[in-house]
């Protein structure tokens, strides 16, 4: 996969994410989110839980608690208790 390609592949999962789990709902974790969003795309373009993820984001539900193995499940998890 090119490296374009995979970028925008997790940015398209990482933003799936953030939003099937209500974490930029609240328009103040909205702009604290812009303050980490290189740190959240870095550290969603290293993961090697693509398919998991892809799976996980089909199935779940709005709000729903985002998964141990997301490495921005901390982030999520700070932006949501705001």
């Amino acid at each position: 996969m090119g490296i374009w390609r995979r970028i925008t592949g997790h940015f398209d999962l990482m933003r799936r994410m953030f939003n099937v789990t209500g974490a930029l709902d609240n328009p103040a974790c909205a702009a604290e989110f812009e303050n980490n969003i290189r740190g959240a795309m870095m550290r969603c373009a290293a993961c090697k839980a693509t398919e998991a993820c892809e799976e996980w984001l089909d199935g779940a539900h709005m709000n729903a608690n985002p998964p141990a193995f997301c490495p921005n499940s901390g982030l999520i998890r700070q932006l949501r208790h705001h």
